[in-house]
């Protein structure tokens, strides 16, 4: 079913960071505060891609969210006439993570088919509306100008290709309750989007299989590791290099006869890590690649 902002929100609000440019990535952090409950929902949606964090559980793990659409007017390379626009919303049931007290949205967002260089929309933005549900009714707490955005880890981006992460000096507890968010800027409330709203209601893409790579060889560059398969997806690896410095790697779809990527089948798809120094295990946030060889460079 179609409905409007309003219907489907409330009067919730888009808002951004008044910093944003089309491949720039925020962190919108949001409190509500619950005394009894039953249940609590959230309709989110971050554009282009997001995810969603509630007292800094992530809701929506392996997912690309929210559905590819044609989201509002814009330019239209091919020149055709397009006569609706839409945005899908999915809903989250957030009872398990909510607390009595003070609680935190935190929305990581941006990128996405929405700012895709080819066809971009607009600019990076979000919005959400939580519901609260007791004994005494239902009560709604609303993305608006008192939330706080702060800058993401993701200091570059192409949907298609690649990220890179600069983990240096980003707290990760920005995500949490645990978190004090009194010196981020106020979220600058944007443009209404010319746009019909519905639930999502088809599958999503998600985590299916984890594959362990075998290493079969070593380049000038660093390692080779073989999937064993072309698939759809993303490395995941644990990094050990001191602060300031960089790891990355490259995928490929073949190997050369000598054992280094075959670049025919790259189609620039890499990644790039600026560690701080702690041991974590990283990946894409808003990417994936296709591939079967990965060639990792640095302390990883």
């Amino acid at each position: 079913m179609i409905i409007k902002q309003q219907e489907f929100f409330k009067n919730a609000k888009w808002v951004g960071s008044a910093q944003r440019e089309h491949d720039s990535f925020t962190i919108l952090r949001g409190c509500f505060t619950v005394g009894e409950f039953e249940t609590v929902g959230i309709d989110v949606v971050g554009l282009g891609f997001f995810k969603c964090y509630i007292n800094g559980t992530l809701i929506n793990p392996d997912t690309f969210l929210p559905l590819s659409s044609d989201y509002e007017n814009s330019c239209d390379p091919t020149d055709e006439v397009i006569t609706a626009h839409r945005i899908y919303v999915p809903h989250f049931d957030i009872t398990p993570f909510v607390k009595k007290g003070v609680n935190t949205v935190a929305v990581h967002y941006g990128g996405g088919w929405y700012t895709h260089r080819h066809r971009c929309f607009g600019l990076p933005k979000a919005i959400y509306r939580v519901t609260v549900k007791s004994a005494d009714g239902e009560r709604d707490f609303v993305s608006d100008e008192n939330c706080r955005v702060g800058k993401s880890f993701v200091n570059s981006y192409n949907f298609t290709s690649f990220e890179e992460h600069n983990y240096v000096g980003f707290d990760f507890k920005c995500f949490s309750d645990d978190f004090d968010d009194s010196d981020w800027d106020h979220a600058t409330v944007t443009e209404q989007l010319e746009t019909e709203y519905c639930a999502s209601d088809c599958p999503i893409d998600k985590l299916i299989e984890t594959v362990v790579p075998n290493v079969i060889g070593k380049t000038e560059k660093g390692t080779v590791y073989d999937c064993g398969k072309n698939l759809t997806g993303y490395p995941v690896i644990r990094i050990n290099a001191p602060k300031g410095k960089t790891v990355c790697y490259s995928v490929s779809e073949a190997v050369t006869p000598s054992g280094e990527l075959d670049m025919t089948h790259h189609h620039e798809q890499r990644m790039t890590f600026v560690s701080d120094g702690e041991v974590r295990s990283v990946s894409a946030e808003f990417t994936w690649h296709c591939f079967r060889y990965i060639e990792l460079q640095g302390d990883a």
